[in-house]
């Protein structure tokens, strides 16, 4: 008993501690929750941009940041966001009917973009994850509904259907942030404190794996693009009009914009499309938790190294395979895995039915476990 308590002691304070490194100096856009609904059918539609702009990325004459705030801007939404947040009971409650629902209200931005022939909104899980409700405001006033189709918080990704969209809505392209070049220009549109639509400049200063937080490190481009709070979800783009990222958070020991702001690579965000979009695939572990040798020790596991399992989800793919929390993934498919983040990665690339082999160490014994991904169900959170 002593050993299983202390195990989930250390687990839950390596969380904790991971969690509080890694949001110093980090500040995000807005913060609502999580999750919503899936994706019901939508009629084949196939998007354009709005008319007399062409999809081929050329604007004749005029400045190079209008031509490109011109290609991407009417597929840039405002995203306005509802929360029903719950409060303990009372005793005046009981007198006098009950507690009255307090609501959170947030803005942020989007990007409309098509994937399979349909038009949804990419935008930040930290904008929409767990809203009860979401308002999607176009450039020239149009407002639809949104629904939350699927979020991915690692990556703080989410994708965000739209009700009732009618067939000509503008979408944006994506871009390719392989080629995105340290020093050249970018724009970040999005809706900065409830404004409509602003537009930022500034140049790329870093990418590939930069530190964000004390203890956070992450596949981001950074910018001095002013970036502020509401332009969170809102797409970075090149002077092509192309989207090369995602708007996420600055660095600032103010709260203030201080000229480094970071987004999400487009292309991570393409390469986790189908998954977002399709809810799947999906393992169904709870909990990861990268090893580490004093971890390793402390536990009195054989191996130091992989990606601890701190809980399996009942009935999920994962627990019907035979995984059991306190298991080690040393490899996917005969990939080696030694962080959370290269499990989830290698996971994304397969698809919905697609059987994977994951080799684990179980107390010393090492062993090979087919899993069938699955699809995240309806009512998970």
């Amino acid at each position: 008993m002593r050993q299983g308590s202390a195990w989930v002691g250390i687990i839950l304070v390596a969380l904790i501690a991971g969690l509080a490194g890694g949001v110093v100096g980090v500040v995000v856009g807005l913060s609502v929750s999580r999750r919503v609904a899936p994706p019901s059918p939508l009629p084949v539609r196939r998007p354009s941009l709005s008319a007399g702009v062409p999809k081929s990325g050329r604007v004749p004459g005029g400045d190079a940041v209008v031509q490109a705030r011109d290609l991407a801007a009417s597929a840039v939404v405002r995203v306005d966001v509802e929360s029903v947040i719950s409060r303990g009971l009372t005793p005046f409650d009981w007198f006098f009917g009950g507690p009255e629902p307090q609501v959170a209200h947030g803005v942020g931005s989007g990007v409309v973009f098509e994937y399979e022939g349909r038009p949804y909104v990419l935008t930040n899980d930290h904008v929409v994850g767990g809203a009860d409700s979401i308002k999607l405001r176009f450039y020239d006033g149009t407002q639809l509904a949104g629904q939350v189709v699927n979020t991915d918080e690692t990556e703080d990704l989410a994708v965000v259907r739209l009700e009732q969209a009618p067939a000509s809505v503008p979408v944006a392209e994506l871009g390719d942030s392989d080629n995105v070049r340290v020093g050249q220009w970018v724009l970040a549109i999005g809706n900065p404190y409830g404004l409509q639509q602003t537009v930022t400049v500034g140049i790329v200063s870093a990418k590939g794996y930069l530190r964000m937080g004390e203890n956070l490190w992450r596949d981001r481009i950074q910018t001095d693009a002013a970036i502020n709070e509401g332009n969170s979800g809102g797409p970075l783009i090149d002077l092509s009009g192309k989207v090369v990222g995602i708007n996420q958070a600055i660095f600032s020991p103010t709260g203030a914009t201080v000229g480094i702001g970071y987004a999400i690579p487009i292309n991570k965000a393409k390469d986790m499309l189908y998954y977002l979009v399709h809810r799947g695939p999906w393992i169904g572990v709870g909990a990861l938790l990268t090893l580490s040798k004093p971890l390793a020790q402390y536990l009195n596991l054989s191996v130091d190294s992989g990606v601890l399992v701190y809980q399996v989800v009942p009935r999920s793919p994962a627990a019907v395979a035979g995984l059991r929390p306190g298991d080690v993934i040393l490899a996917i498919n005969g990939r080696q895995v030694t962080t959370a983040e290269t499990l989830q990665t290698e996971i994304r690339k397969l698809k919905i039915a697609d059987v994977a082999t994951l080799t684990i160490d179980r107390r010393g014994q090492r062993m090979n476990l087919n899993v069938t991904m699955g699809k995240i169900p309806d009512d998970y959170r």
